[in-house]
């Protein structure tokens, strides 16, 4: 039966998907788990004792990855550092599944695996590769999203695509339910690849080509980490962009919008309407503020 180890963090992204697996009966045989506050130049296998030493880990008894694993008496490793990837040898897997883990694994662990690694991340590959995919799609108002199953290579989301499926996300959706929906056909995509023999993969199309009719990855956008100055909403924005923006990526707010100069900070959208023309660009009413956009309004909790 394939081995597999599972790279992944506490949010919902990796939850989902590792669950997943145990559901459908996969043999994962190792949970690694990143923990920038752990012991430089060493790998520890975690143990029930260390649950307190985490800081990484919610103070909420809900569950997370490391109590998930151990509920299925799954070892759990974490590391600050790369170092010789020992504790993977030993392990043998076939498979490394990576989900929202933080840090690009060296090559040297990428070729442990016989079958290769497979990551989930949350963007239609080649667009938006990078660390922080779905604050850009909010903040360039994506309407076609999705979610891709790629085998990784020593670039940033640049490995050949196992599979690819389009999420339309609603209005209003907020950054919480866009990982839950997300990491669910994520989950999908994982479980059916493992079900093919062998996975399916094809080369991500170049980056930057120059056709006379442009698809959509010609010209690729990146998914840096936001700066402060990403945060900031000019009123020229549509109404509908600026409200999901600041629903979809609230976990990086709170946000300021700039109105001909004016800077109003913002902790939540509430709603929106187009075609709406105020007498004021800026009113303010029983603790919330309505705000002129280029082609309507939106209602807004300010910070």
């Amino acid at each position: 039966m394939m081995r597999i180890i599972f790279f992944g963090m506490n949010g919902e992204f990796s939850l989902i998907a590792l669950r997943a697996l145990l559901t459908r009966g996969a043999n994962v045989v190792g949970v690694v788990t990143f923990d920038a506050a752990a012991p430089a130049d060493t790998v520890r296998q975690l143990h029930p004792q260390h649950f307190s030493d985490l800081p990484m880990l919610p103070s909420s008894p809900s569950p997370n990855i490391i109590h998930i694993a151990w509920q299925h008496h799954i070892p759990v490793f974490s590391f600050s550092s790369f170092l010789s990837p020992t504790f993977l040898y030993d392990l043998s897997p076939d498979l490394i599944c990576v989900a929202c883990f933080p840090k690009l694994l060296p090559l040297s662990w990428l070729a442990i695996p016989k079958l290769g690694c497979l990551n989930l991340h949350p963007s239609l590959l080649p667009n938006y590769r990078g660390i922080a995919p779905m604050f850009w799609q909010f903040y360039y108002g994506e309407t076609r999203t999705g979610v891709t199953l790629h085998f990784m290579d020593d670039g940033a989301d640049t490995g050949d695509i196992a599979a690819q499926r389009e999420i339309k996300f609603p209005d209003g959706i907020t950054s919480r339910q866009a990982d839950r929906l997300t990491a669910h056909a994520g989950a999908e995509l994982l479980i059916d690849a493992l079900n093919q023999n062998p996975i399916p993969r094809t080369p991500q199309p170049v980056v930057g080509a120059t056709l006379a009719v442009a698809p959509i990855w010609a010209t690729a956008r990146v998914a840096p980490t936001p700066k402060p100055k990403d945060r900031l909403i000019p009123a020229s924005w549509s109404a509908r962009r600026a409200f999901n923006f600041i629903r979809g990526a609230d976990e990086w707010g709170p946000f300021e919008i700039d109105v001909n100069g004016e800077r109003i900070k913002v902790r939540e959208a509430l709603s929106y309407t187009l075609e709406e023309r105020m007498e004021k660009t800026i009113e303010e009413k029983s603790g919330e503020t309505k705000i002129q956009f280029v082609d309507g309004v939106v209602v807004v909790k300010p910070a």
